[in-house]
């Protein structure tokens, strides 16, 4: 996790979203051991935020 974080704050792909969105603030964090359950927690995470940039 950290050096995901590391990798947002110091900007290392140029195309990535966050490059130009500084500081980056982590506001959730979880653990899988299974990828499928982490996908799926993911897109439920975003479509969120997409169900609110909606209204």
């Amino acid at each position: 996790m950290a050096k995901r974080l590391y990798e947002h704050h110091v900007g290392k792909d140029p195309l990535a979203y966050t490059f130009s969105r500084k500081p980056v603030e982590l506001k959730w964090y979880a653990e899988f051991t299974d990828v499928k359950l982490a996908i799926e927690k993911e897109k439920q995470l975003k479509g969120g935020v997409e169900e609110r940039k909606k209204h």
